[in-house]
């Protein structure tokens, strides 16, 4: 799976990144936004029928996104 951000009019692949420790040392870690199917789970949200979380449960530590669709019916398919 690819996790694709949008900035003005063009999709970017960009790492992100997390800061482990909040308040100590600043102790960053950057996610990847490419997901190995095999590690990844995916649930609906149950107060928005748009949403739905993708949760990657990789060794490098678990990770969990929000996503949304644009509607009801496209989050279906």
């Amino acid at each position: 799976m690819v996790l694709l951000q949008k900035q003005e009019d063009r999709l970017v692949l960009k790492l992100q990144n997390t800061q482990l420790v909040p308040g100590r040392n600043e102790i960053n870690k950057k996610q990847s936004p490419l997901l190995w199917l095999n590690n990844v789970l995916a649930r609906n949200d149950a107060t928005d029928k748009k949403a739905f979380f993708v949760v990657n449960t990789s060794k490098s530590g678990p990770q969990i996104y929000k996503l949304l669709a644009t509607s009801a019916e496209e989050q279906k398919s």
